[in-house]
């Protein structure tokens, strides 16, 4: 264990309240801060059950152990510890005058989000990927699409993980809409998945990824099977027929409609005439 350090200028009430003003100052919303609170004042009410009324480390591995099962708080290892970690860590450092507590693996490479509070979710589903047998390409797709999201969410003023609603996935889903159906699936199951990230889904009002439902399309989306009069006559009147490639192209193209050639067969009876004089 690391070395005990117990700040006994500040009884554990002033150290919750200066950990609190914090989180205040780095941006965190009343809604985080409060969350946090919460456990914090648990710590505080066990601390004084126990005749305490300063920091110490016992204090927090007895109390993380006994309230939520968290058997090491500095090295936790399910997602459930890594929450509730996260939340004693970072009164431990601000107890100690260290920087605030972060327990995930930092991406040099990844894009910052001004929100610490999106930052800090980003991050939990992170976790959460790596914590599944998944393939790394899986992993940074999925990354990649959570990154979109969350900007997104900046962008409308969202600033904490509690502010979301089905406006805001209405919204986002909404301006994806140029993406093909299989591209916007996938989407749509890595939200969902990140809704249901535990850190994720404690900090949300209700059960968001219910409004989430992905498209079955199978690996490939179905071209059109057929076009319309509307849509050949448009194929039509963007060929050049002035020229010999774009008569041949004319007239080839006029033939299969007519006759109403599958693609098989228009591409080998091109592939016949490719040396033919038209």
């Amino acid at each position: 264990m690391r070395e005990q350090t117990i700040a006994l200028a500040d009884t554990l009430e002033e150290q919750v309240n200066r950990a609190k003003t914090i989180m205040s100052e780095n941006g965190y919303s009343q809604k985080t801060v409060g969350n946090y609170g919460y456990v914090w004042n648990q710590l505080t009410a066990f601390a004084h059950s126990n005749g305490m009324r300063t920091y110490s480390e016992e204090l927090l591995t007895s109390f993380a152990q006994e309230h939520y099962g968290v058997t090491d708080v500095f090295h936790p290892n399910t997602d459930k510890e890594k929450y509730y970690a996260r939340m004693l860590l970072c009164l431990d450092n601000v107890v100690n005058g260290k920087p605030w507590a972060s327990t995930h693996k930092r991406h040099s490479s990844s894009k910052k989000f001004h929100s610490p509070a999106l930052e800090d979710a980003y991050y939990y589903f992170t976790n959460w990927l790596e914590s599944k047998n998944l393939k790394q390409g899986s992993i940074d797709l999925k990354q990649q699409q959570l990154r979109d999201f969350l900007n997104y969410t900046e962008s409308e003023g969202i600033r904490d993980i509690s502010e979301l609603s089905v406006k805001t996935l209405s919204g986002y889903l909404m301006s994806r809409n140029a993406l093909s159906t299989s591209t916007k699936s996938g989407i749509i199951t890595t939200i969902r998945e990140f809704l249901r990230t535990p850190e994720i889904s404690a900090q949300t009002l209700c059960d968001l990824s219910t409004n989430l439902r992905a498209s079955n399309n199978g690996r490939y989306e179905k071209l059109p099977s057929t076009y319309s009069t509307g849509e050949i006559r448009c194929l039509l009147s963007c060929i050049d027929r002035t020229t010999r490639e774009g008569k041949k192209d004319y007239a080839f193209i006029i033939l299969a409609a007519d006759a109403g050639m599958r693609t098989s067969e228009a591409y080998v009876k091109q592939k016949l005439n490719t040396c033919s004089t038209f």
